[in-house]
């Protein structure tokens, strides 16, 4: 990383990584996480006008306050500029980042019911289907898992005006009240405006 990318890390000298994933690296701040994120710019897109709604995007995100979403703070660009891949090859690059409330992993029974929505369809909004609350249902009477909770998530992902594009177990979290969270809002999109 340059100097410029650190700048957000310049108050958390010592931030231990928490973990690394396709769009960035997440930091350890205590209560809270950091993550730096990237984009990479393989589509030939505007790269001012991706830059301009990402960061829109989580301040929308923000302003919101949707309870199944991670709270966020501290938004902000880091840096745009372009990578030289070859003599006629270039790519824009985008680093941005945002502070997260800090959660806590779902637990192991927890992951074999939130499987039902998560998908593999990268870049595709979740469906939630009947089956899929039946399916839960189930599943909570077998395993320790608070039906009531499930359903609340569930219904709150379909009702939102914010669709998830990469919903997994993985980011999938857990709040101190007990309710689920998503995080790694870096691919959303919105339902209207």
């Amino acid at each position: 990383m340059s100097p410029e990318t650190l700048l957000p890390l310049k108050q958390h000298p010592n931030a231990p990584v928490l973990g690394k994933g396709a769009d960035g690296t997440v930091y350890d701040l205590g209560d809270n996480v950091l993550k730096i994120s990237t984009f990479l710019n393989y589509e030939r897109l505007d790269i001012k006008k991706v830059a301009k709604e990402k960061i829109n995007n989580l301040k929308k995100i923000q302003k919101l306050k949707l309870d199944h979403l991670v709270e966020l703070f501290d938004i902000g660009e880091i840096q745009q500029f372009s990578k030289i891949q070859s003599q006629d090859d270039y790519l824009d690059i985008f680093i941005y980042s945002y502070k997260m409330k800090k959660l806590t992993s779902v637990s192991e029974d927890e992951k074999k019911i939130l499987e039902l929505i998560s998908h593999k369809d990268f870049d595709k909004p979740i469906v939630i289907t009947q089956k899929t609350y039946e399916s839960a249902k189930e599943l909570c009477s077998f395993y320790d898992v608070d039906l009531k909770k499930v359903n609340w998530f569930f219904k709150s992902i379909e009702k939102s005006p914010v669709r998830h594009l990469d919903v997994h177990t993985r980011n999938i979290m857990s709040a101190t009240d007990g309710s689920f969270k998503l995080i790694d809002l870096d691919r959303i999109t919105f339902t209207h405006s």
